[in-house]
């Protein structure tokens, strides 16, 4: 209640910059409640000596609550907290509390930054994302030396996660949206307050404060959809420390839906780059995806590719994927998929990989 209720003035003081405070609400906020469940079989050779063939997988469920309400002056605000529906490190996925109206939408909480929530990236085969290479839930175990970067890629930039920030995004004017980020601080739910209500200054070479800046465009033409964006991540080093120095994030991405037949087909692609990773100097990460996925009535079909290559001092990491899928919508909020991926993955002077998945998987929501 007490960080509820200092997150609810910080946002009200933000809010009077946008003009006066609004009527209070006629009625209490409503409550939805929504989530998912997905249980997925994996067979196939990870490449590792030693591993079995075999895996199941049910540890991707949550529930989220959403509360809303609206005052009489049109201020639409609210919350939402996402719960892990497994045992985890991190219980509570996301919990952030927003004002909306004329002047956009002002987020405050543990919460992806803008340059996540505004990206657009290749479709994966099927709609659930079971069959996925970018940000992958299910992908092969990391053999010796290969980072979790190359393991796990993506083309979003997230440098700092879930954790505590503040989001603005302006209104939507001819399809364009800007959005931008402040994380002063890197921490999470109770780890905010270690030490106190302020946490300590950072030591020099360590991560001081990250912003971030993105634009989108959404829009249809006759049928045709059209989603682009671009935008950028800084996490500022505190000081000047040797072999230490800022990282940067670079990412843009394309989507075009187009009508075919009874269905759709979706094209997309993107890429993400990190210069000096984790602030260390002389570390780069640059990935880009491909993909095209079909959708007519509860089926669905596609392919994906991912490309992931790392830059260190002393040896470069490389990374190729391809996924080929689909999925059919067996009920309202029943859907089954199935689809293979490889994984081909090297390190210079290190452990290479070869990877060959086989996922059947079913995921429910409500």
């Amino acid at each position: 209640m007490k960080k509820l209720l200092l997150g609810t003035t910080a946002l009200g003081g933000a809010l009077m910059l946008f003009g006066n405070t609004p009527a209070l609400a006629a009625d209490p906020m409503n409550l939805a409640i929504s989530g998912f469940f997905e249980g997925v079989v994996i067979a196939g050779d990870d490449d590792i000596k030693g591993n079995r063939g075999l895996s199941f997988q049910s540890w991707n469920t949550e529930i989220i609550f959403k509360a809303k309400g609206v005052t009489d002056g049109g201020l639409t605000y609210g919350f939402t907290i996402e719960l892990e529906g497994t045992t985890t490190g991190d219980q509570i996925d996301e919990a952030v509390m927003y004002l909306q109206g004329g002047f956009g939408k002002l987020e405050f909480g543990s919460q992806d930054g803008i340059a996540d929530q505004m990206k657009f990236i290749a479709p994966a085969p099927e709609p659930s994302g079971i069959i996925n290479l970018n940000d992958p839930d299910y992908f092969p175990a990391n053999p010796g030396g290969i980072a979790g970067l190359v393991n796990k890629p993506a083309t979003w930039l997230k440098p700092t996660g879930d954790q505590v920030k503040a989001n603005y995004f302006t209104p939507r004017i001819a399809g364009f949206q800007l959005g931008a980020t402040v994380t002063p601080v890197r921490c999470e739910d109770a780890g905010c307050v270690l030490g106190g209500n302020f946490a300590p200054k950072a030591a020099p070479g360590t991560f001081d404060y990250e912003y971030e800046a993105a634009v989108n465009y959404a829009n249809t033409f006759g049928g045709v959809s059209v989603g682009a964006d671009i935008a950028h991540t800084k996490v500022v080093a505190k000081g000047s420390v040797a072999g230490i120095s800022d990282e940067e994030g670079y990412s843009a991405g394309l989507n075009i839906g187009i009508p075919a037949g009874p269905g759709k087909v979706t094209v997309g692609t993107s890429y993400a780059g990190f210069r000096d990773l984790g602030l260390v100097r002389g570390v780069d990460l640059d990935s880009f995806d491909l993909g095209v996925n079909y959708v007519t009535g509860p089926w669905s079909g596609g392919v994906q590719y991912l490309h992931t290559n790392l830059d260190l001092p002393a040896a470069d990491q490389e990374s190729w994927a391809v996924a080929v899928g689909g999925g059919y919508a067996l009920a309202p909020g029943l859907a089954l998929a199935a689809g293979y991926l490889h994984y081909d993955r090297s390190i210079d002077g290190g452990v290479d990989q070869n990877a060959n998945l086989f996922l059947l998987g079913t995921e429910f929501t409500f």
